[in-house]
Parts: structure tokens; C-alpha cells; sequence
């Protein structure tokens, strides 16, 4: 009796541990498409001053409160994609907050990055719907590196030394993201082009 007590007891927590993860991933999910609906109604600014000019600003009203963001680095990151130049490209390249080590890449570069002593260059640059999904760091890298450079997903995981559970779930989280703002079709789009083009 003891035993099924302590099974219907381990059962129901697993079921409450689920039930709130996937409660949790619901809104999430919800706030992602109402960022998503601002982004599709908002217009970014033109700068025509240099990127250290904007970073200089940003960063003072980041230090005065009159930005507030987790750090200086998503201050900047997140501010980017709202200040293009006037032919259009982005001021500010967000970057990763990942360290330089010479097995991860340092920034998110269309000409590549030094992984594990070799250079790597993107198959695709999709940097620009990355950079405007809202993902977070770890989603960004791992979806650079299986959409951008084609890496699997145990390639990525040995990459980054993260389980590659992880890795799938970082790349199906960006996969969620870009489905909300409709970026994901594009996505596949231009990759089985590109794919049909080799």
C-alpha cells in the first residue's frame, strides 16, 4: 500500500512539474508574439552618426536609468535592432555573451568565426532574422550554428560542451520563436534554396 502510495505521489509531482513547465513555455510564448506585434508596428530609427557615437548614448542612458535592461551588453543588444543606417543595415551588430574561447565563436559574423582552431564560414547568412527575434543568447548561438554553419546538433553540443538535449531544446525554443512572427517559414525558405542551388 505504502508503494502505491509513494508511486501515485512521485506521479502527480512529475505531472506538476510538467504542468508548470509547460505553463511556463506558454507564456513565454504569448509574450513573444505580443513583442512580435509590437516589432511588426514599429519602425526602427535611422543613425547617421557612427555605431561608437550610439553606443556611447546608449550606454549613458543605460547608467542614468533611463534605459533598464539586465545589463549594459542586452541594453546594447537589445537597442540594435531598433537603429539602422540609412542604407538600411544595422548599427549595432548584437554580439554573443559568450567568452572567446577557441572552441565557441566569439561574435556572429557573415565571414565566419575561428571553432577548434579552424575556420568556419556560414553557408547561409540569416543573421538578420536572427537578430530580430528576440532569442536569447544560447538560442541564438545554437541556431546560428545549426541553421548558419550546418552543424548538427551533436556537433554543437561537443561545441559548446552542453548536453545535446540542451541544444535541441535551444534550437526548438528559436524554432517557437520564429514561428510566432512568421520569420521561420522564410527561414526554411531560403534554406531549401540555397540547399537546391548546391
Amino acid at each position: 500500500m505504502d508503494d502505491l502510495q509513494n508511486h501515485l505521489k512521485k506521479t502527480m509531482e512529475r505531472m506538476s512539474r510538467r504542468l508548470a513547465r509547460e505553463a511556463e513555455q506558454q507564456r513565454e510564448l504569448e509574450h513573444e508574439r505580443r513583442l512580435a506585434a509590437i516589432r511588426a508596428q514599429s519602425h526602427a530609427l535611422v543613425w547617421t552618426g557612427t555605431p561608437d557615437d550610439l553606443i556611447a548614448i546608449l550606454t549613458e542612458w543605460y547608467r542614468s536609468g533611463r534605459i533598464v535592461a539586465e545589463s549594459l551588453e542586452d541594453a546594447l543588444q537589445k537597442a540594435s535592432i531598433h537603429f539602422l543606417n540609412p542604407d538600411g543595415t544595422l548599427v549595432i551588430l548584437p554580439s554573443l555573451k559568450v567568452s572567446a574561447t577557441p572552441e565557441s565563436p566569439s561574435s556572429k559574423t557573415s565571414e565566419g568565426s575561428k571553432t577548434g582552431g579552424s575556420e568556419r564560414t556560414k553557408k547561409q547568412d540569416l543573421s538578420r532574422y536572427l537578430d530580430t527575434a528576440g532569442l536569447t543568447d544560447k538560442q541564438y548561438q545554437c541556431a546560428s550554428l545549426r541553421w548558419e554553419y550546418g552543424l548538427s546538433v551533436s556537433a554543437i553540443a561537443r561545441e559548446l560542451k552542453l548536453s545535446r538535449m540542451t541544444i535541441d531544446q535551444h534550437i526548438k525554443t528559436a524554432q517557437k520563436k520564429f514561428n510566432t512572427s512568421g520569420m521561420y517559414e522564410k527561414i526554411r525558405k531560403k534554406l531549401s534554396r540555397t540547399a537546391s542551388e548546391d
